[in-house]
């Protein structure tokens, strides 16, 4: 084969070759393009808007339902609270009543004792039993007997109801107690209310204003 012919086959070669691409390109050409892998993937994973609303919709019924049922639980524990705070202050004196009984059973028993078959001593020792016995009780509780006697004259516990002019004390001294104070913890209940000693000499003042003239005094 001479040269001439060589080249004239290598050309009809190529143009087979260009046309076969041109072909194959003209029939893909016609074929719409596809999504990426990626993007076919995301689309099969993810819902759509209609899907993504219903469910937003479920959440926000399940949040609703939860809430009104936590207010219900809320109101209940407060009913139960306010039933038991009220509980607690009607019966809060029963221990202490509890603790009373014995001591008004034993004065029950002194006061039952036929005073003309008995002497007046042993009723007398009984009723100091049961008054030993009800301080135990009033201490136990918090409850104590407010000190008065032999001590300065303090307003904060004490009550003057009068004065008494003396040479033996000292001005401002409580000499003697009309009645016993008592005071729970640090609250006075009642003050103690007593005879409070005035140097001789001294002008007399009411009661009332007894507490404002032993300050001065003191």
């Amino acid at each position: 084969m001479n040269d001439k012919t060589a080249r004239e086959s290598d050309n009809l070669a190529a143009a087979a070759k260009q046309r076969d691409a041109e072909a194959v390109d003209e029939h893909f050409s016609d074929v719409p393009d596809e999504e990426p892998l990626q993007d076919q993937v995301r689309s099969a994973e993810e819902p759509s808007a209609e899907e993504q609303l219903a469910q937003l919709q479920t959440e926000l019924e399940d949040a609703k339902k939860r809430t009104l049922l936590s207010q219900a639980e809320l109101e209940n524990f407060r009913k139960r609270t306010r039933r038991d705070m009220e509980q607690e202050r009607q019966y809060a004196l029963l221990p202490l009543l509890r603790d009373l009984l014995p001591a008004i059973d034993n004065l029950e028993l002194a006061l039952a004792v036929d005073s003309s078959e008995s002497d007046a001593s042993g009723v007398i020792e009984g009723v100091r039993m049961v008054a030993q016995q009800l301080n135990g009780v009033l201490k136990e509780n918090h409850c104590e007997t407010i000190e008065a006697q032999g001590l300065a004259f303090d307003p904060e516990v004490h009550e003057a109801v009068e004065q008494r002019e003396t040479d033996e004390h000292e001005a401002g001294m409580v000499i003697e107690v009309r009645q016993t104070g008592y005071q729970l913890r640090d609250r006075v209940i009642r003050p103690a209310r007593v005879v409070v000693a005035r140097a001789s000499g001294n002008r007399p003042i009411d009661a009332e204003s007894a507490g404002d003239a032993l300050e001065n005094e003191v």
